[in-house]
């Protein structure tokens, strides 16, 4: 008899389940486009600008030579949390159209004059945004299709379509 009471709460309760996990990762696979605010914990991210193609980043020491190329994503970065929150260029990965995902090339990002803080990250108090340009370096034909942008190395992320 307990086997029917438990067969008969667990499978509506995985039915339930599969269901909710259906729907979530529909809703994952529906991403923002460029332009468009996503967020992820603390962190409001918006992607302004997608650049393929350099395969030198920098001048003299700082010089970085891609493998293959970079593609450099510009991402505008906003803390709207109570608290600072350290971010690090080497938590966002690139999604290809097979479904790769490439680490960020932070040797690269810090040869981008404009950033600063890759390595060691960079505090961002609440309310306030930065501009920062992603490096990502990917084989030659690369076609990149998101950015997944997370608030901290262990955060679920989320996708911005780079299309």
């Amino acid at each position: 008899m307990w086997l029917w009471w438990v067969l008969g709460i667990s499978v509506p309760l995985m039915i339930i389940v599969g269901l909710v996990t259906t729907v979530a990762e529909g809703k994952k696979s529906e991403a923002a486009g460029v332009g468009s605010a996503v967020r992820d914990g603390q962190f409001e991210f918006t992607v302004t600008k997608v650049e393929q193609g350099t395969t030198s980043i920098g001048d003299g020491f700082w010089e970085t030579t891609a493998k293959g190329e970079f593609v450099l994503v510009t991402v505008k970065v906003t803390n709207t949390g109570n608290e600072k929150r350290k971010y690090f260029s080497g938590d966002q990965k690139m999604i290809d159209d097979k479904g790769r995902k490439f680490d960020a090339n932070t040797a690269a990002d810090e040869a981008l004059p404009h950033n600063s803080g890759g390595f060691a990250g960079e505090d961002l108090n609440p309310g306030f945004s930065m501009e920062r340009v992603i490096a990502f370096d990917v084989p030659r034909g690369t076609v990149p299709v998101a950015l997944e942008a997370h608030d901290s190395r262990f955060s679920h992320g989320t996708r911005v379509a780079l299309k």
